[in-house]
């Protein structure tokens, strides 16, 4: 993670997870822990997370460093939901797709001037994707 310790943003992102009650799915299931990271951990540091924004993607290394929290996050996730249940490669792919949100929404939150909350963009990120990705019939398969 960008702000709290790498080690604890985990592991409450993890908790999280595995306390979502179980008729929820997978990918709401890991979204609701961001966004309830976001709120208790992340939102106090609005601010500074603009700066960081721009510090980091001035820096090739920052970028790699920051992509190695991204594969360890989501690794993080998908253990948690394979705890639940989730079959290991969904619960990898449904792990990546919620990371990937995550960043989205946190790379629109560290813009100069945004007023929405990091949780409420990741809402609009999750509700984007899902629009995106969901029909009612699917005729063809690879």
């Amino acid at each position: 993670m960008v702000f709290a310790g790498q080690e604890a943003s985990e592991e409450f992102i993890a908790a999280e997870v595995r306390a979502r009650p179980a008729p929820t799915d997978p990918l709401h299931a890991a979204v609701a822990a961001l966004q309830r990271a976001a709120e208790t951990m992340y939102e106090q540091y609005r601010d500074g997370a603009v700066l960081l924004g721009r510090v980091i993607a001035a820096s090739p290394e920052l970028q790699e460093r920051e992509l190695g929290k991204r594969a360890a996050l989501a690794e993080r996730i998908a253990a948690a939901l394979r705890d639940r249940g989730t079959a290991a490669p969904a619960a990898a792919v449904t792990a990546w797709t919620a990371v990937a949100i995550f960043f989205v929404a946190r790379n629109q939150w560290n813009q100069t001037g945004n007023e929405r909350t990091l949780a409420e963009l990741m809402g609009v990120a999750l509700d984007d994707f899902l629009a995106a990705t969901i029909v009612e019939t699917y005729d063809e398969r690879p």
